[in-house]
């Protein structure tokens, strides 16, 4: 394809990659942390040797079965093969990709600068169906039973039925007074309830069925101009947490009678979060990090990851933090210590992808990093 003459795959270790952070020994001396390098993909050639700087990584990458599905080049989405290391299949989108890829079963969800969501077969690369929204999609979509909920910048909720694309209904949760920021949560589901964070700060209960409001909470205000719903609202014994960029992390009652605010925690500015067996883990933009438990709202511990969290995935006994600026840290689960960073230099997605026990990290050069995952 001379579209792509110039598309660069390698595939290598990373042993010229050198970390340029240190963690913490157990006998409180600073001794180099060597992190589990796996090796690194890169995908496009001329930014790989540009360079340019500030590059952002808007969708991301996912893996489905052995293909690694992104888009390398803006307006196409591609996937290749991370057993063969061969391409699979490309798909020209016509506008860039403007929100995280998804992938459901066998199928990807992919929303475009221009407002059009469309479902993708992830294997043959042969598009579904094609939805125009109006404007593009801000956050990660998801599915419950056979509607896809997606989110628009200017704060629409759409069900679009799955197999068809076709609109059942949408919920307008109102114009923002401010900038929307980027990673606001996406729905969830609790019930025959849609929770929906706005960028004001609420939670609106929304019906599964019709798409009609039912009810909105509106918490304390801040003296913060940003108080967006950030990072994943997660549902726990029928109640819900819920972080906002001002930092307030709140759990609140919503499954029966009276919705009310069972704990609240003031932290810094919020900027992504994440639940996992009990625990919210929350990463601030002065680079705090803290695991609060679920239940209580109790800080379990804290740690310091040197810069705003841009991801954050658990594993058993390791939470892996990306930062805004390109550093990876891999803390201990029970006690947050640091067992070791590393520093990619580069702007990294919202959301790493595991294949087999290997971690990868992008960076908005189209460069993955491997990290193997113990």
């Amino acid at each position: 394809m001379k579209r792509f003459a110039g598309l660069f795959l390698l595939f290598s270790s990373c042993a010229s990659i050198e970390p340029k952070n240190l963690c913490l020994s157990s006998d409180g001396g600073d001794t180099p942390c060597r992190p589990y390098r796996a090796g690194m993909i890169s995908l496009n050639r001329d930014l790989d040797q540009q360079k340019p700087l500030g590059v952002a990584e808007e969708g991301g990458w996912v893996v489905v079965d052995d293909l690694l599905i992104g888009s390398a080049y803006s307006g196409w989405l591609q996937a290749t093969s991370l057993k063969t290391k061969a391409n699979a299949w490309w798909l020209e989108l016509g506008n860039p990709v403007a929100s995280p890829v998804a992938s459901i079963g066998q199928h990807l969800v992919v929303g475009l600068r221009d407002g059009t969501v469309m479902k993708v077969d992830a294997k043959t690369g042969k598009v579904s169906w094609k939805q125009r929204l109006g404007r593009f999609v801000s956050r990660r979509p998801t599915l419950t039973g056979s509607s896809l909920l997606v989110t628009t910048v200017d704060q629409k909720l759409f069900a679009l039925d799955f197999t068809t694309g076709q609109t059942r209904w949408i919920y307008n949760a109102g114009s923002s007074n401010n900038i929307i920021l980027d990673g606001g949560a996406a729905p969830t589901v609790l019930g025959s309830l849609v929770l929906v964070g706005t960028s004001e700060g609420e939670v609106h209960g929304v019906d599964l069925n019709t798409g009609k409001r039912i009810w909105d909470f509106v918490p304390a205000s801040s003296s913060s101009r940003f108080n967006d719903v950030v990072g994943q609202m997660a549902s726990l014994d029928g109640n819900l947490l819920v972080s906002r960029y001002d930092g307030m992390v709140f759990s609140m009652s919503v499954a029966t009678g009276r919705r009310r605010i069972l704990w609240q925690k003031d932290l810094t500015g919020i900027t992504d979060s994440y639940y996992r067996d009990g625990v919210y883990y929350i990463g601030c933009l002065n680079g705090d990090f803290y695991a609060l438990d679920g239940i209580s709202g109790r800080v379990l511990w804290k740690s310091e990851v040197g810069e705003p969290t841009a991801s954050i995935t658990p594993g058993e006994k390791i939470v892996y933090v990306g930062g805004t600026g390109g550093r990876i840290s891999a803390l201990d689960t029970k006690t947050g210590q640091l067992l070791w960073a590393d520093d990619v230099e580069g702007a990294l997605s919202r959301t790493p992808v595991l294949f087999g026990d290997i971690l990868y990290f992008s960076t908005g050069l189209k460069v993955l990093y491997g990290y193997k995952v113990l």
